[in-house]
């Protein structure tokens, strides 16, 4: 699993006055966000599946099309299309303009090439068009080398210097607002990236709190938000930060489609005041948000029973899940627009999907807080690559409270079939396993048995050596855990689950992952520790080693208006590591204790506090046996 940059930090300090608007580049958006000025600030990011930085627009965007440029990044990152440089699909738009080079599929060429037939009521575009061999080894398109180029040329993937002036030209049947109408319904009804899964919130004042609501959800869920600005300009919400009294964001940050510089460099606008209706729907004003456009929710699991989304729909009534309001239902399995990248697993049980799982290869867990059995098990893995696959197995496991440990219970072989699809890369894989009866799946809680829980691993092994997995676990079996524990024997648990699955949470505090180069664990109240216990069971599959961790206490000084060390590094006073055979996980766990460095009472995290010090923290940076190191915070509401 690989750890990636996203950071949550709730507070409830009142903001001052609204500062001027803030378009930032990725270094100076971080800066911003870890001021030492903002004591309690509050942020988290998106991160995009395969790279360090959050999840935004692949590259500067043509006249009149943010919409397409903002879907494209919401398609990338939610399994859709996957962005490759050197990938050049040949699309057919028209008898006029022929075939065209729009880049990869999904891209926003793509996608504007489809669109222009579809509105224009041309023959039936190929969407799966043509992946030209030999134009995969032209100019890489989307680097753009800006030195004396004409002002205003747009880069992009489909368009390389001979066709720049084309697809700029191209670009102004945006202008028409038939065509702009006809964009979402072309969207939806050629099912290039989801279908009946688009809806448009016009903002009232009588639903800030609402739209907050869904702000915060889809950032919590790794899901890119498209939304209208100025109202008449898109954007995508890959974060938010400064939790208000009421829990919810008061700050929006958007990946900015117009703007890149030609470094590539991506920018990012800052939206403040969410609570204050004066900064909502204001037309012309870049900075003020009129609409929001969820997109893509039902195919990520927020739509199933339980899922993210239906429990939101319950809460704000706006139907997000839009099934529930009788229109048809969104996708079916086996249509063309199942979103193909990624980790996809569908549950049959009596001939009816059961449930539908959605991961990644850079992070394969899932958390199930409830019982989901099957008698027949599909998975499908894409990642680009061109590898096939040789064999699967799915084995269940039993978690043994007389043991203490996870045993395997069942495993069961499945059959393997390899394919391509036209105007996709790579070979997608797909592995069916059909158990003798009914196999429980993954299960929370099971009564009169010798586990108490039940846990299931994918395997999928390639031709090429590498073997690719999914887990599918109860609540609490892999993440961090932090416990504070006091002579009386009371102790307060800190747990953040380590996947994207709809039930990371933690046992106290909002919701959030275990992926990022800083980790938030929230205490809204005063507490002290009398000892302090660190566990890591992240389920790392290359079996990567923490080597050691330090505990640093902090505290705010307001008249500094900084925070401050309060105690060099305290190295852990006892640290174990449990190999899988020793513990039946995935990966290591990792364990580390303070109890004697950490003296009777000192205080694990408290806000409010009397004296010069009233805000108190602590930090618990890691270091990986790869070298990469991150931080641990446990810190007040």
């Amino acid at each position: 699993m690989r750890l990636g940059i996203a950071a949550v930090l709730l507070a409830s300090v009142p903001l001052p006055a609204r500062a001027e608007p803030k378009l930032l580049g990725y270094e100076t958006l971080v800066q911003f966000l870890e001021d030492p000025a903002r004591p309690l600030s509050a942020y988290r990011l998106i991160q995009a599946s395969t790279a360090e930085r959050p999840v935004g627009v692949a590259h500067d965007q043509y006249n009149n099309v943010c919409w397409l440029f903002s879907m494209q990044a919401a398609a990338d990152y939610l399994g859709y299309s996957l962005q490759e440089r050197g990938a050049h699909y040949l699309v057919w738009v028209d008898d006029y303009r022929g075939y065209v080079d729009t880049g990869y599929w999904g891209s926003p060429e793509f996608l504007l090439a489809g669109l222009a037939n579809y509105a224009h009521d041309n023959e039936s575009i190929d969407l799966g068009s043509s992946y030209d061999d030999h134009m995969s080894s032209r100019t890489d398109c989307s680097v753009l080398d800006c030195a004396g180029e004409p002002e205003g040329r747009q880069p992009s993937y489909g368009a390389c210097a001979d066709q720049a002036t084309f697809w700029s030209g191209f670009c102004t049947i945006g202008d028409d607002p038939t065509i702009v109408e006809d964009a979402w319904a072309y969207l939806e009804d050629e099912t290039v990236l989801g279908c009946n899964d688009y809806r448009n919130f016009g903002f009232s004042e009588a639903r800030i709190t609402d739209f907050r609501k869904i702000i915060k959800a889809f950032v919590d869920h790794n899901a890119p938000l498209v939304v209208n600005v100025a109202c008449h300009h898109n954007n995508v919400v890959i974060g938010y930060a400064d939790i208000a009294a009421d829990g919810l964001p008061d700050t929006a940050i958007t990946a900015e489609v117009n703007i890149q510089n030609c470094t590539g460099e991506r920018a990012y606008k800052i939206f403040e005041r969410l609570s204050d209706p004066a900064s909502w729907a204001e037309s012309g004003n870049y900075f003020s948000i009129c609409r929001l456009r969820p997109w893509c929710h039902h195919l990520a699991g927020g739509c199933d029973p339980g899922g993210w989304a239906a429990e939101l729909d319950a809460d704000i009534d706006l139907e997000l899940c839009r099934i529930s309001s009788g229109d048809p239902p969104f996708c079916n399995q086996g249509d063309p627009d199942v979103r193909y990248y990624g980790i996809h697993v569908d549950c049959w049980n009596g001939g009816a999907l059961e449930r539908s799982f959605f991961a990644r290869k850079e992070n394969p867990f899932v958390t199930v807080d409830d019982e989901v059995s099957c008698d027949r098990l599909e998975a499908r893995f894409a990642d680009g690559g061109d590898s096939s696959a040789v064999g699967a197995r799915w084995t269940t496991h039993g978690y043994s409270p007389a043991q203490g440990r996870w045993l395997p219970i069942a495993t069961h072989d499945g059959i393997v079939a390899n394919r391509t699809m036209k105007g996709r890369l790579g070979v997608q894989v797909s592995a069916r396993f059909d158990p003798p009866g009914a196999e429980r799946l993954a299960a929370a809680r099971i009564a009169a048995s010798d586990y108490s829980q039940r846990r299931s691993t994918l395997v999928v092994d390639f031709d090429a050596g590498e073997s690719l997995y999914v887990e599918i676990a109860p609540p609490g079996t892999y993440g961090v855990r932090v416990t504070c524990s006091r002579d009386d024997g009371t102790a307060d648990v800190f747990f953040a689950e380590a996947d994207h699955g709809k039930s990371h949470h933690y046992t106290r505090g909002d919701g959030a992952l275990f992926l990022a180069e800083k980790q938030f664990l929230m205490e809204p109240d005063h507490r002290a520790c009398d000892s302090l216990e660190l566990s890591l069971a992240l389920g790392d599959a290359s079996g990567r080693l923490s080597v050691t961790a330090e505990l640093s206490r902090y505290g705010y000084r307001a008249a500094g208006g900084a925070w401050i060390q309060l105690n060099a590094p305290w190295w852990p006073d006892r640290l174990a590591s449990a190999s899988p055979g020793q513990t039946g996980l995935s990966g290591n766990v990792n364990a580390f204790t303070w109890d004697e460095t950490w003296r009777d009472g000192d205080i694990l995290a408290a806000d409010g506090l009397a004296g010069e010090i009233a805000s108190r923290q602590t930090v618990i940076e890691l270091r990986f046996g790869d070298g990469t190191r991150r931080s641990l915070v446990v810190a007040p509401y």
